[in-house]
């Protein structure tokens, strides 16, 4: 049969209009939505689009309605901002199949990740999106926190919850000396409200006061005693913790493990959150040990306090860490703990993990003769031992002299290798 040219047109415009005019839709259908996407990545062409649409189309089915229903309306908002099958839908599916396949989430963290998801699906930009899921993916498949080839961090734990905290902006201040709120024209005040109000108020009198047999009206007021302020106030560094915000993983109990081609440090028994969008670890807590220094585990270790760094850098400081040093330490001595990955060709020269000791004081013992008493700090550059400080307090070495008297020396910075004492000066 043949159509006219009357026919041919309005078919023509009609076929048109859904091509260009209208935007196809995802559908809200649970069931319908399953059997759509896996095509429509297919579609895309990309290897890994495909991948993810295989895996989908498997995962799908195993999970629950209410999982379901927040992924099609997550998927229905990015069709929205016009985010297309590929690349972002597609990276979008393979973290949920990550989370899936790899962590093994439950339903109720599933539900926790989702709705982390749908905050940063609404109020961030797709760079910003692309970045956080870049990160989640990684931590569903490695549990890492960060990974590179140069460096990564692991964080090594099956508790873990997902929240979202809304990022305050600070508000600019337009008008910080109050010009715009100051009224120049009050008309309130009248001229009697500054002329005849002199504020006098009546003294109180206390009729007992003068009957105390105690008082004494030329007694002076008694001096507080002057107590010195400990100089270590002064001289510690001051660290803010980065408050948790955005998009955050929280830890109640893990351990990270920092890997690089030349080191592995774990910060073991410790607890804390993790800022996605800023890469910030913060934490509280934990042991670290100078294993990759070539010294025991169970002689040489630190207890951490509060810490934060960024997980992109194999490196970060702990103020207010507390070394344990068995066999030359009789307690554990407060100051700064530190570590950097830097080549180095053994154990022997590594020169991290450092300890500052904040000052001096303390009785070493095992690093002379026992007839020689050693007073000072102990701080550690590696396996390395010397008496640097954070306060700069001078270590004394108390040595027998011919005639039995004790002869006392102090050095800012005694170093002791092979059993040999040194001084710089």
């Amino acid at each position: 049969m043949k159509l006219r040219a009357g026919y041919i047109i309005p078919i023509l415009l009609f076929f048109a209009q859904i091509t260009f005019g209208q935007r196809f839709v995802l559908p809200e259908n649970p069931v319908a939505f399953g059997d759509t996407i896996p095509g429509l990545l297919r579609n895309t062409g990309k290897d890994a689009a495909i991948i993810t649409a295989d895996e989908f189309a498997i995962v799908y089915g195993s999970l629950s309605l209410d999982v379901k229903q927040k992924i099609i309306e997550q998927a229905r908002k990015m069709q929205q901002k016009k985010w297309g099958y590929y690349p972002q839908m597609t990276q979008y599916f393979q973290v949920i199949n990550q989370a899936i396949n790899s962590a093994g989430l439950t339903p109720s963290i599933q539900i926790e990740y989702l709705n982390m998801t749908g905050e940063m699906i609404n109020n961030h930009s797709w760079k910003e999106v692309q970045g956080y899921l870049k990160t989640m993916n990684s931590f569903f498949e490695k549990r890492a926190l960060y990974a590179s080839k140069a460096n990564r961090l692991y964080a090594i734990s099956d508790d873990f919850e997902f929240e979202y905290i809304p990022i305050v902006v600070p508000v600019k201040n337009d008008d910080p000396y109050g010009y715009a709120t100051t009224d120049y024209y009050d008309t309130t005040t009248t001229y009697d409200d500054y002329y005849y109000d002199t504020g006098y108020v009546e003294p109180y009198y206390d009729p007992n006061l003068y009957s105390d047999p105690n008082y004494d009206p030329y007694a002076l007021p008694p001096v507080e005693e002057y107590v010195e302020p400990d100089p270590l106030e002064y001289f510690k560094p001051k660290v803010t913790m980065p408050e948790a915000s955005g998009p955050v993983i929280r830890f109640p109990t893990l351990v990270l493990n920092m890997v690089t081609s030349y080191d592995s440090l774990f910060i073991n028994g410790t607890s804390g959150y993790f800022n996605i969008l800023t890469n910030e670890f913060v934490g509280s807590k934990g042991k670290v040990n100078w294993e990759s220094a070539g010294l025991s585990a169970d002689t040489v270790f630190a207890q951490l306090a509060d810490y934060t760094f960024i997980s992109t850098r194999p490196e970060f400081k702990a103020i207010d860490a507390k070394l344990t040093y068995r066999g030359k330490l009789s307690e554990p001595i407060e100051g700064i703990f530190e570590f950097k990955s830097v080549r180095h060709d053994s154990l022997v020269v590594a020169r991290f993990p450092k300890f500052l000791s904040y000052r001096a004081g303390y009785r070493i013992k095992d690093i002379a003769p026992n007839e020689i008493k050693f007073v000072g700090a102990l701080s550690l550059n590696g396996a390395k031992i010397s008496t640097d400080n954070l306060l700069k307090e001078p270590s004394s070495l108390d040595i027998p002299g011919p005639t039995g008297k004790m002869l006392k020396t102090e050095s800012l910075n005694w170093s002791f290798e092979d059993s040999v004492i040194n001084s710089p000066g």
